[in-house]
């Protein structure tokens, strides 16, 4: 299978296709069905004589419609989405040419012409424009009537394969605007419109967006409630096949929120990258109530079937799952899902840490980022990805400096030490544990220079002050550090002061 990334002069004339001569254009008619992928760049690229030759295309990217604008308000980035004219117009047209088409993919492309890397329309702004009116409306009113003309193409039979598209988004599906409107005729119209099987993917007021941050396929987000989207699908027929059956509670265990760790040097090394997946708390709350609303007894499904749907979540933007040992799932994630009642083998995601000792400086590199006293501005975008997986770098650093007991791979993350400090005073009460186990391991098995380094950084002031928490874990473990601090100074005889 030869797979086709960039078509440069698919916007010659037919007649100049033509004009090749016969022995080219059989050339041309036998390699035809060894094309499965498509890239258009420009407009002018949708071209129906030639799209017609080309019928055996199953995914099409389309990077001329998203035109991206990074606006500059006083140092404050954002970002703003417009939609090219003449690509909107051809869109619809053009795909009725392709008969086994299976996706279709909206990429934004910069101001440079640059395809941008995990776009997604969530992290936009359509914003309204001068003149409201066609063919000079804003960004809002001009996708706004671009999905309204993918509904009419349904509709009308123009498009009657059902293609999955990605990279589309109602404007108001964030609702920046403060809107809560249940009635979106654009969405309503596309819900009732679009496949089935499309629409029972779509995501609500912009659930897509961990979607996209983690380079995955996404489909139309739509600004309705969850409700109004499930009485929209009910309505139509072959429904329940769709939303009562486990293919859809499987749907949503592959599609939990992947971060990827890239090397200490920064090197975008897949082979060299750790993964860590986590479902967000909506993710989870979405998948208890499938099996609420569809009443599965999860007790029946497969061990097995439950782990080839969790390992999806760590697919790649290639579809390709990474090696296990480059594969970690959050702890917290785990436990949520088997108090649901699926039945998952812990062994297959908690990677041990044999897997895991050689992204201890990644892992450390991560949660420094994520400190606001270390972070800078440069890396503001990464870190807000970061965030969500703190709590889950810092239990994996507490397992390193606990459970390797030969060789602690202390001098590997000694620099998260000013992290530590800094979220005694600062983090919230599920972190301090796990912060004070950390520093206690750092007391118990560091050198007279980290345990330098601890008190520099003002640790054990900080340490003394949780004494006064409410909270008896961290009393506890703020009482286990000192004591071992204090053993530390004894051993050797030497006070705080001196040190």
């Amino acid at each position: 299978m030869i797979h086709i990334d960039y078509i440069k002069h698919i916007d010659l004339p037919f007649d100049t296709v033509l004009s090749c001569g016969a022995t080219c254009r059989t050339i041309l008619h036998d390699a035809m069905p060894l094309l499965k992928e498509l890239r258009i760049d420009t407009s002018s690229q949708m071209n129906l004589k030639v799209a017609s030759r080309f019928r055996d295309i199953k995914t099409i990217y389309i990077n001329s419609l998203l035109k991206v604008t990074v606006e500059d308000d006083e140092g404050d980035g954002w970002t703003e989405i417009n939609l090219d004219l003449e690509s909107r117009v051809r869109v619809v047209h053009f795909l009725s040419k392709f008969d086994n088409l299976d996706r279709v993919v909206f990429v934004g492309k910069d101001e440079n012409g640059d395809d941008i890397q995990y776009f997604t329309t969530i992290d936009a702004y359509f914003f309204e424009g001068e003149d409201q009116s066609y063919p000079n409306e804003g960004g809002r009113q001009s996708m706004l009537a671009f999905l309204d003309m993918i509904s009419g193409g349904y509709n009308c039979g123009a498009l009657s394969k059902p293609f999955k598209i990605s990279g589309l988004v109602c404007p108001d599906a964030t609702n920046r605007q403060g809107m809560r409107s249940d009635s979106c005729k654009t969405c309503l119209r596309a819900c009732r419109s679009f496949p089935l099987e499309s629409v029972a993917e779509f995501e609500c007021r912009g659930s897509s967006k961990s979607k996209g941050k983690a380079g995955r396929m996404y489909g139309l987000d739509v600004c309705l409630e969850r409700a109004i989207l499930e009485s929209i699908i009910e309505s139509r027929p072959g429904w329940k096949k769709l939303l009562r059956s486990k293919d859809r509670l499987l749907r949503l265990l592959g599609s939990g929120m992947r971060y990827k760790i890239n090397s200490i040097d920064g090197e975008e090394d897949v082979h060299k990258a750790l993964y860590i997946v986590k479902y967000k708390q909506e993710e989870l709350d979405e998948i208890k109530r499938v099996i609420e609303y569809a009443e599965l007894d999860v007790k029946k499904l497969s061990m097995q079937s439950i782990s080839s749907a969790i390992r999806q979540s760590f697919a790649i933007n290639n579809g390709k799952i990474p090696p296990v040992d480059q594969c970690y799932m959050s702890e917290s994630s785990i436990s949520y899902l088997k108090d649901l009642g699926l039945t998952i083998k812990k062994e297959d995601f908690i990677r041990p840490l044999a897997d895991l000792i050689k992204y201890s400086q990644q892992i450390a590199w991560v949660l420094n980022q994520c400190d606001s006293e270390i972070n800078d501005e440069a890396n503001e975008v990464q870190t807000t990805h970061h965030e969500d997986i703190q709590l889950d770098c810092l239990t994996l650093i507490g397992r390193f400096l606990l459970e390797v007991e030969d060789n602690p791979p202390i001098n590997q993350i000694i620099n998260v030490i000013p992290c530590l400090a800094n979220w005694l005073a600062d983090g919230v009460d599920e972190y301090k544990v796990e912060v004070v186990t950390s520093l206690r391991h750092i007391l118990t098995k560091g050198t007279a220079e980290q345990h330098k380094m601890i008190v520099d950084e003002g640790a054990i002031t900080k340490l003394s002050r949780l004494l006064d928490s409410t909270n008896e874990s961290i009393v506890t473990a703020a009482l286990l550090s000192l004591k071992g601090f204090n053993k530390v100074c004894a051993t050797n005889s030497v006070g705080i002061e001196s040190m």
